[in-house]
């Protein structure tokens, strides 16, 4: 629980310190304004995904925190949930940028077996 609150305090902090840092990008090139808006693009994407998976681990860290009476279940080979996974990934897969490259229909089609294996 303490380990929560600590990382939730880590997050906020991070956040907070960008907000009133005293330093600034400074400029790559002063003809290359584009490169400048990518790197921050950049940045900002990084630093929404870094808030995103730190907040779902607090989330995490308090509901699957220890209780009393409480009991886990342990499922090794849910058809269920490999099917459920198998076929978000094939989801996600497909919103690729570069979905006719060769990595990218291989791992459709090893996905694609594997669903139809489980």
């Amino acid at each position: 629980m303490h380990a929560g609150i600590i990382f939730l305090a880590v997050i906020v902090g991070s956040v907070l310190f960008h907000i009133f840092t005293p330093w600034y990008w400074t400029d790559v090139a002063s003809n290359w304004g584009s490169m400048d808006d990518t790197i921050t693009l950049t940045f900002w994407i990084g630093g929404g995904v870094f808030v995103a998976v730190c907040l779902f681990m607090v989330y995490c860290v308090f509901k699957f925190s220890y209780k009393e009476g409480r009991k886990a279940e342990y499922k090794p080979e849910d058809k269920k949930l490999e099917k459920i996974l198998i076929l978000s990934l094939i989801f996600i897969s497909s919103f690729f940028p570069i979905i006719h490259s060769k990595a990218n229909l291989i791992l459709l089609v090893c996905s694609l077996v594997v669903l139809f294996l489980v």
